[in-house]
């Protein structure tokens, strides 16, 4: 519950750095610690958002349909709040860099067809006595195929992902461990 106290507290403190920032701007522009530390606080919100991640990830392995790109969203907000208030040429560069690496993640995730965990529940369910189970089998054999070449597509995208967004999270660390 908020009461009137902790409010006067948020404010004194969106006060404090909104002062700031505005003084930051007269000094001439934000420094590469400032906007470091921009972005080290939406690392935070996004450490927060790993739980809802890995949520999601369990409540698919449970045969639940989940939408990643919406368990991303809080992440991905976080990301772009930071990427709108960094202005520091040296740290806007690597910075954006991250964030576009991350919506590529986002946008392969969202592209993951999720029925196909249905059809191997239903093939891990397959009953080889039942009529018609020759048919349907070789039906799920080209369910499996097509499944194999999705995981492979899939594993692809997601290794260059990761591999751009560490490049982008080891260009950031250069740039805020030099400033």
């Amino acid at each position: 519950m908020t009461d009137k106290k902790s409010l006067f507290k948020l404010a004194g403190v969106l006060g404090a750095a909104a002062l700031t920032l505005s003084l930051a701007a007269c000094s001439g522009g934000q420094s590469v610690a400032e906007a470091c530390d921009i972005a080290k606080k939406a690392d935070t919100e996004i450490t927060k958002s790993t739980s809802e991640i890995t949520d999601s990830y369990s409540k698919l392995m449970e045969g639940d349909d989940v939408d990643f790109a919406a368990a991303l969203d809080p992440a991905s907000k976080a990301l772009a709040k930071a990427q709108d208030q960094i202005t520091n040429e040296d740290v806007k560069k690597p910075y954006d860099k991250l964030v576009s690496s991350f919506d590529d993640m986002k946008s392969t995730l969202a592209s993951v067809d999720l029925s196909a965990f249905a059809d191997i529940s239903e093939m891990q369910n397959f009953d080889a006595t039942a009529p018609g189970a020759e048919e349907k089998l070789a039906e799920m054999q080209k369910k499996s195929e097509e499944l194999q070449a999705q995981a492979s597509d899939l594993q692809t995208k997601m290794q260059a992902n990761q591999t751009d967004l560490t490049d982008a999270v080891s260009d950031m660390n250069k740039v805020c461990s030099a400033g």
